[in-house]
C-alpha cells in the first residue's frame, strides 16, 4: 500500500489515487466494529479528498452525481463513518439514498451486487444502533433474499448476523439461536475466524 503510494507517476491516476485513499480510509477504520479511538477526522478527510477526485463540486445532499461503485463505496464508509461516530441518524438517511439510487438499476445487477449486498448489512446495523429492531431484521431479510435470487452469497452471514441480532430484540429467542447457529457456521465455512469468535462470544453475551 504504502509503496502504491510512494509511486508517484501511478498516483497521477485519479481512479487508482482514489481507490487508494479510499482504501486507507477503510484501514483506519478497522474491523466490523471500529473502536472509539478510531481517527474520525481523518478518515472523514481522506474519503473527502477521494469523492472529490471525480465530483469536485460533490455535496452529499445530492446522491445522483454518483457514478461509479468506487464513489458509490466511499459515501457507504462515510456513512459507516458517521455511524460508528455516534450519528446514527445521519448514517441511515445516507444508506436510504444509496439503496434507492441502486434500486434505479442504473448500474446492471452483477456488478453492484456486492456493494447492493453491503449497504444493506451496514443498514440494518444502522437501525439496530437506533432500536428499531422491526426494520433491522426485515432489511435483513430482503438482503438475504436478494443474495439467493443472484447468487451474492458472500454477503449472507453478514445479513444473518443481523437478522439474528434484531431477533434477540424482538424477543424471539428460538429464531436468534438458530439464526446465530448458522451465522457461525458460515463464518467458519468462509474461513472468517475473527468473525466466528466475535460470532461465539456475542451469543454468550446474549445467551
Amino acid at each position: 500500500m504504502v509503496e502504491l503510494e510512494n509511486d508517484a507517476k501511478l498516483m497521477e491516476n485519479k481512479f487508482v489515487r482514489q481507490y487508494l485513499l479510499m482504501t486507507r480510509a477503510y484501514q483506519l477504520g478497522g474491523s466490523h466494529e471500529w473502536a472509539p479511538e478510531t481517527p474520525f477526522p481523518r478518515i472523514f478527510a481522506l474519503l473527502d479528498e477521494a469523492i472529490r477526485l471525480t465530483i469536485p463540486d460533490f455535496d452529499i445532499s445530492d446522491l445522483n452525481s454518483l457514478y461509479s461503485l468506487t464513489e458509490i463505496d466511499i459515501i457507504r464508509l462515510i456513512s459507516s463513518a458517521h455511524l460508528f461516530n455516534g450519528n446514527a441518524g445521519q448514517a441511515l438517511g445516507i444508506f436510504l439514498r444509496l439503496i434507492e439510487l441502486l434500486d434505479t438499476d442504473y448500474i446492471i445487477l452483477p456488478d453492484r451486487a456486492e456493494t447492493y449486498t453491503s449497504i444493506l448489512v451496514t443498514t440494518s446495523k444502522t437501525y439496530r444502533y437506533l432500536n428499531r429492531y422491526e426494520e433491522a431484521y426485515q432489511l435483513a431479510d430482503i438482503g438475504l433474499n436478494f443474495c439467493a435470487q443472484n447468487q451474492s452469497i458472500g454477503g449472507i452471514p453478514w445479513l444473518l448476523y443481523q437478522k439474528a441480532i434484531a431477533a434477540y430484540y424482538l424477543h424471539r429467542k428460538g429464531e436468534y439461536r438458530n439464526l446465530m447457529e448458522d451465522t457461525i457456521k458460515l463464518f467458519s465455512y468462509y474461513g472468517e475466524k475473527e468473525m466466528v469468535e466475535f460470532c461465539r462470544e456475542r451469543k454468550q453475551q446474549l445467551a
